[in-house]
Formats: C-alpha cells, structure tokens, sequence
C-alpha cells in the first residue's frame, strides 16, 4: 500500500463522515457491512510486485471471503467456520513468516515493492538503472539498502509507508535526496551527511509514517 492509496483511503473515509453529519447514510453501517472490500483493494496493489504478491492473494481472498460473509451470501456452514478458518490463517501466517527476517537481493530490477506485516525485511539492491520502489512495513522492519544501486538517469522515486513499522533507507553518501515524507503521529528522520557539491543522482523519497519511523542515512 503505497502513499496514493493511502490517500484514497482518507479521502473515502472523509467522504463517508461528511454523508453521515448531513444525514445522507449511516457511517457504521456502511463501515461495518463494506469494510472487508477495502482489504480486497489493498491486496490488488499489491499483486503487481512477486515479492508482495502472496500477501495480496491472502488479502484478496480472506477480504473476499469476509466481505461475502458480510452480506450474508456464504453458505451457513461456511460462514460459521469462517472466523475459525482465518484465525488459523492467521496463525500460520504469523508462524511461517512472522518469526523470519527475509532478505531479497535486487539486482536487475529497475523497480521493486514490498509489503511486510508483522515481520522483517532487508532488500538489498544492486541495480544499474533504478526507477521505482515502493515499501510497505505494517507492524514491521525494513531495511533497503542502496548503497550498491546506480540510479536511472532521470532519478528515482521511492515510496515509503510505514505504519506502526520502521523503515530504514541506506543510500550512497553522493547522492542528492529529495524528501517529500509526512508523518501522522510518526517520525521521519534525514540523518545523511551533506552531500558534496556539483551534480549528483537525484533520489526523490516520498510516502507516509503512521505511528512509525522512517530513517533515512549513509
């Protein structure tokens, strides 16, 4: 989930509590019945990177299972085991990963992403013509690595969320960043030496920090 989806959600929440001060519809009504449906949309962004795409399937199906459980269209034997079955699901999910540090090595990727819940991750980069990334870290540590990467020659942009998470960017002391970060209840830290005169790589870091931490050093 990177910081446009972020977005999106707000505005929609927004959106909702405007329709129910004016009395247009029941904000917990709404909430409560379409919620899962959101878990559906987050997991479909995250299906466009093969490092994040097994945690958008389990999104897509578990909010899709939830959601049609929601509306009353599961058969009652199925909708009475559903919460059973995704406390298992859970379980597993916490077992089979959470207790694991994954490392990634990225070496001809111009882009990337990762989505880490309840976890950690170390993403190691090394490519020659870096464009795009976008990190996610839910309950969760993240490390990237840059300082074996070359940028593309237009520069990069990499997308950072981190909610109730840290995440830790190490980049080469040369290159020039551009922090477009905010932070809800969160901190964002530039702990860079300055960087030297004359033209450089140009790193641009955007994203959000949610009752997380973002670190940014050399």
């Amino acid at each position: 989930m990177g910081t446009t989806t972020f977005g999106i959600l707000l505005i929609a929440v927004g959106a909702l509590l405007l329709a129910d001060r004016i009395g247009y519809l029941d904000f917990g009504q709404v909430v409560s019945t379409w919620w899962p449906s959101l878990l559906v949309l987050v997991g479909l962004t995250q299906l466009r990177h093969r490092t994040t795409r097994w945690f958008g399937w389990i999104l897509v199906a578990g909010g899709g299972l939830w959601q049609l459980s929601r509306l009353g269209l599961l058969p009652a034997g199925l909708a009475q085991a559903f919460w059973p079955l995704l406390l298992i699901l859970l379980g597993l999910l916490l077992v089979f990963r959470g207790g694991w540090q994954d490392g990634y090595l990225h070496e001809g990727d111009a882009s990337f992403g990762s989505m880490a819940l309840f976890s950690s991750r170390n993403h190691v980069v090394k490519t020659d013509n870096l464009r795009k990334a976008q990190v996610t870290a839910v309950f969760a540590d993240t490390d990237v690595d840059l300082r074996e990467a070359k940028l593309d020659s237009d520069g990069a942009y990499v997308d950072l969320v981190a909610i109730f998470g840290d995440i830790d960017v190490i980049v080469p002391p040369t290159w020039q960043v551009d922090l477009k970060t905010a932070s809800i209840l969160g901190d964002v830290r530039d702990r860079r030496a300055p960087a030297g005169e004359g033209p450089a790589p140009m790193l641009t870091i955007g994203g959000v920090a949610v009752f997380g931490d973002i670190e940014i050093r050399s």
